[in-house]
């Protein structure tokens, strides 16, 4: 019987934000002298710490496990390297610039621009 190879999987974290990459470029340059950064990466960085806490719990406990051959392989304190820089990083961002990019099309459709 022959010997059955195996298969070292990619992640493809970096597939699943590009649609959100593509979209955000637009975004961005339509509010980025709106959106205050400030306060933006203060609140990712407190999203950031309080997921990665619970994240690390969640895998102590063994309610989350991940498989080696699916993630990028480097690990802070057994937390994936992409999920704090993909997942809980991006996302936030990524809906303060569309709220105020929402905003700001509903204010200049209604005239208040």
């Amino acid at each position: 019987m022959p010997e059955k190879k195996k298969i070292r999987w990619w992640s493809v974290s970096a597939i699943l934000i590009l649609p959100f990459v593509l979209i955000f470029i637009p975004l961005y340059r339509s509010v980025r002298y709106e959106v205050n950064w400030r306060a933006a990466f203060s609140m990712v960085a407190v999203f950031e710490v309080v997921m990665f806490l619970a994240e690390h719990y969640s895998l102590s406990r063994g309610h989350w496990i991940y498989n080696d051959s699916r993630i990028w392989g480097v690990k802070i304190w057994g937390v994936p390297i992409e999920e704090p820089l993909i997942y809980y990083l991006f996302p936030p961002l990524f809906v303060v610039t569309l709220l105020h990019a929402l905003r700001k099309g509903l204010q200049t459709k209604a005239g208040i621009r």
